[in-house]
């Protein structure tokens, strides 16, 4: 990475401080407070705020996982689909987490979760077991 493209990077992460903020402190939330019986119900906030660039709260939900990753936590897909299915849905993205399965390999049962944003469709190799909400 050129110094230029590094530079560009912190401020394109810089110029919305609020949402960067709001990221990393759920991100927090969710990871250290919140049991894992209330996940889902997490995912789906009560308010709605102004639409923002989707790819924006993509990138800012990934930052915050990376740099979780570089102090030691452990990041799952469940954490990482409720942190980026609440901060889409404050903003006014219809986002649902989507919970799936499939054989591996292996033919061992494998779980996934993901985020879709306005029912998007789902890859035929999974089986979707639920969506919330």
């Amino acid at each position: 990475m050129t110094f230029g493209h590094a530079i560009n990077r912190i401020v394109y992460y810089l110029s919305d401080i609020p949402l960067l903020w709001r990221t990393f402190f759920t991100y927090l939330r969710v990871y250290f407070f919140t049991p894992d019986n209330d996940l889902p119900a997490f995912a789906k906030p009560s308010t709605r705020k102004k639409s923002r660039d989707i790819d924006r709260i993509r990138n800012c939900v990934g930052l915050c996982f990376l740099m979780g990753m570089k102090t030691g936590l452990k990041n799952t897909c469940l954490i990482h689909s409720v942190v980026l299915c609440r901060l889409l849905n404050q903003h006014g993205f219809n986002a649902s987490v989507v919970f799936a399965a499939k054989k591996n390999e292996e033919n061992k049962m494998i779980g996934h979760c993901w985020v879709a944003v306005n029912n998007e469709e789902i890859d035929d190799d999974w089986h979707v077991i639920f969506n919330y909400p």
